[in-house]
């Protein structure tokens, strides 16, 4: 006749083991969806970036001075497209630009990491940054994000074609506000070369200007 502990001691094991089977089965299927998603969105940022390569190629080559194209872009979310300008590098040896540029013009399309952060009041982007002191900091801060720290982002998850002749350079409008609990807020403009690209189709528009397409977004 069998001890108690001996029936015991089996069932314990199995139930064990099942569990073991499940939180394994749980965890490669994560791993599996997450290198599923980043390929998908891989895909869907060197295909909004082809086709705007598209777009600028044909309005070099067949636009006039002053045309304008639209292209609405769908996809990734809260990425960026940004370009990148060998000049402003050359001027400024505290700025940089994605090693997958190799040290020329070239238009980039990337997530970001950011220091700012911001909050949605009645539509508008009432904007934040925790350890800036100063308005000027942020404005500054918002000029030179993808020239500093979120170049490595652009370089390493990012996707970068080089393109001369093609410029992101537009005024953002924001309202900061140093401490997101006071109540006042102030109307700021910086002069940046990025579009954010959020969880909404975004309305881009190319303009051939002076042999160069500048890249803005449609308000």
């Amino acid at each position: 006749m069998r001890k108690r502990g001996d029936i015991v001691l089996p069932e314990f094991l199995r139930i064990f083991l099942a569990i073991l089977v499940i939180v394994i089965l749980v965890f490669l299927a994560y791993q599996l969806y997450s290198i599923l998603m980043k390929k998908t969105v891989l895909e869907q940022a060197r295909a909004t970036l082809s086709a705007i390569i598209g777009k600028i190629n044909d309005l070099e080559e067949n636009g006039k001075e002053g045309d304008v194209v639209d292209y609405i872009v769908t996809a990734p979310v809260n990425w960026y497209l940004v370009s990148y300008n060998k000049e402003i590098i050359e001027k400024n040896e505290e700025l940089g630009m994605p090693r997958t540029c190799y040290l020329k013009d070239c238009l980039c399309i990337c997530p970001a990491v950011n220091k700012i952060r911001y909050v949605d009041v009645d539509g508008k982007k009432i904007y934040f940054a925790p350890g800036f002191s100063r308005f000027d900091d942020i404005k500054k801060f918002m000029e030179q994000a993808f020239y500093k720290g979120n170049k490595q982002i652009c370089e390493e998850k990012g996707i970068c074609i080089n393109i001369e002749n093609v410029k992101i350079e537009r005024i953002q409008k924001y309202l900061a506000n140093i401490d997101p609990v006071a109540p006042g807020v102030i109307e700021r403009e910086a002069n940046v070369n990025w579009i954010a690209l959020p969880n909404f189709p975004k309305n881009v528009i190319l303009t051939k200007k002076s042999d160069k397409i500048f890249i803005d977004e449609k308000l």
